[in-house]
């Protein structure tokens, strides 16, 4: 079975952006507001067997999300 990419390093911008005007409504009409003394970041299924290429469980578009997973650590942790 050929595993195409969804998400890649030059769409992954574009895609998040689009992503976050579908939820907008949304978001606005429950009056989300994030208190970081109260939060929690939970990065679910980040396994070595979806990142490698070789792998039969490799997810091609992972790769592309890796980056900004870890700036967000980063930036949670701060």
């Amino acid at each position: 079975m050929l595993k195409e990419a969804y998400l890649t390093l030059e769409s992954r911008k574009a895609q998040a952006l689009e992503m976050l005007r579908e939820v907008e409504p949304a978001v606005r009409a429950a009056d989300v507001r994030l208190a970081p003394d109260r939060s929690a970041l939970l990065v679910l299924d980040m396994q070595a067997h979806f990142l490698a290429s070789w792998s039969h469980a490799f997810v091609p578009s992972a790769p592309a999300i890796v980056p900004a997973i870890q700036r967000l650590i980063g930036a949670f942790a701060a």
